[in-house]
């Protein structure tokens, strides 16, 4: 069972290290996403300096990326403590991958996988309240730190086991973490919203 597991978390390590808008990028688009707009590799930067298209198969396969891992822990392993350190791997991986010089994503394309596979029901929550925030502010970023800070919430709220409460606290304070800079940006007006557009420069 050791093994097994070290083994699962290895896996979700590595793959949640796959930085899939870096690929797709490159090998569909000949862009380097980390030459434009804000730097990230991320479906929000696809979508302003690509297209929406790209940003959208982008987002599906960090989703994807996000959901494989814990569905492997659930299927080999079984349980709840395994498949959410399997998440949380996946979510160091896409974060600091080890691909990229432990460089990455900011882990939220990646969490809705994990959530869909560990939290089907929060989830659905979550993307209604992300959408309703976006369509009103046009703010990815601040829709994304709501969420962040109501997921907690919607574990406590629903009671879920110990577990899952130290899961969604640990993946609260790493979205927030991620997101320091747009928190900034969006106390001094200067974020972009969805739709805009700056190319050529790493800080926007």
């Amino acid at each position: 069972m050791l093994i097994k597991t070290i083994l699962v978390l290895a896996l979700s390590y590595l793959i949640g290290s796959i930085p899939s808008g870096l690929i797709i990028g490159k090998t569909i688009y000949k862009i380097d996403l980390r030459e434009y707009g804000s730097g990230n590799i991320g479906a929000t930067n696809a979508y302003r300096n690509i297209s929406p298209l790209a940003g959208i198969i982008i987002f599906i396969s960090d989703v994807t990326k996000g959901a494989i891992p814990v569905l492997l822990a659930k299927w080999v392993i079984g349980g709840d403590i395994i498949p959410l350190a399997a998440g949380m791997f996946t979510i160091i991986g896409n974060i600091w991958s080890i691909y990229l010089k432990f460089h990455g994503g900011k882990g939220i394309s990646t969490t809705t996988g994990i959530l869909i596979a560990l939290l089907p029901k929060v989830i659905l929550i979550l993307t209604i309240i992300w959408a309703i925030i976006l369509i009103i502010t046009r703010y990815v970023s601040l829709a994304s730190i709501m969420v962040a800070l109501l997921f907690p919430v919607m574990i406590l709220y629903f009671k879920y086991p110990l577990p899952y409460t130290i899961f969604s606290f640990i993946v609260m304070l790493i979205v927030l973490y991620r997101h320091r800079s747009n928190f900034k940006r969006l106390i001094e007006g200067k974020e972009l919203r969805l739709g805009d557009r700056l190319k050529g420069s790493k800080k926007n």
